[in-house]
């Protein structure tokens, strides 16, 4: 089997799901909503590292749609999980979620966002006119308890870097929909690994990423950025899975 059957074969136990916001503030035109279309045509033009990526319509930049999108990806990863049983073979599902930076002042990179908080403190309204202040997004946890990423967010961004994109950590997302729509996600992939049997075949995943404006990162290096991170991602997940196999057997060794 050569190196493209190979990686073809792994790949397809990787599903993703991505999602970018529209319109909100001083943000007429979210670049996270032009990434996704050109995803999207790229994906129409057949680019095999994007063969099993589901693209999401725009997300409103509200505390409402954010929920309903994360419960509409997990009912797909769970239905999914249940019309195509895959006995002792297990699969991932990670969900990435793309945000346009608005902070003035930070470093123009792409922000790979580590942990997510249990509160939603919003500096403007949102697009329902929702603005909440210093409250909870679950009453299940604390205010402001963190959830982080089980993803390699530091091996992610290295191998990102050695790509030729600038790339930082970030752990804090602030606390408007971006947070929202993250802390929200990583709950369901919490909740789904606490719920999770042996037989299970599907690990979710999620990582929320910050991008600067095309005026800073023009719209082709963020479109090429976005394609590498999806195979990074994949990347990572296979090398976490091999090394898990790989301790195995040596346990198992005489």
């Amino acid at each position: 089997m050569d190196r493209k059957d190979k990686s073809s074969t792994s790949d397809a136990q990787i599903t993703f799901f991505v999602s970018g916001f529209g319109p909100f503030g001083e943000f007429k035109e979210n670049p996270t909503s032009a990434i996704i279309q050109s995803l999207k045509q790229e994906q129409t033009a057949q680019n095999p590292k994007l063969c099993n990526v589901n693209l999401s319509e725009v997300v409103r930049v509200a505390a409402s749609t954010a929920t309903e999108e994360v419960n509409k990806i997990t009912q797909h990863v769970k239905s999914s999980q249940q019309n195509n049983p895959s006995p002792g073979q297990k699969k991932h599902a990670v969900i990435i979620h793309f945000g346009v930076s608005h902070m003035k002042g930070q470093k123009k990179s792409f922000r790979l966002e580590q942990n997510a908080f249990n509160e939603a403190h919003f500096r403007i309204p949102d697009e329902d006119g929702f603005r909440p202040k210093h409250e909870q997004i679950s009453e299940s946890r604390p205010l402001c308890h963190r959830l982080s990423t089980d993803l390699n967010a530091l091996g992610i961004k290295d191998h990102l870097e050695k790509k030729g994109f600038e790339v930082s950590l970030s752990d804090d997302a602030g606390r408007f929909v971006c947070n929202y729509i993250y802390w929200s996600s990583l709950e369901k992939v919490q909740e789904e690994k606490v719920s999770r049997d042996a037989d299970d075949i599907v690990i979710m995943h999620c990582m929320f990423v910050h991008v600067p404006t095309f005026e800073d990162i023009s719209k082709e290096t963020q479109v090429d950025f976005s394609i590498e991170l999806i195979d990074s991602i994949k990347e990572s997940i296979h090398a976490k899975s091999n090394n898990e196999k790989k301790q195995g057997m040596e346990e198992v060794l005489p």
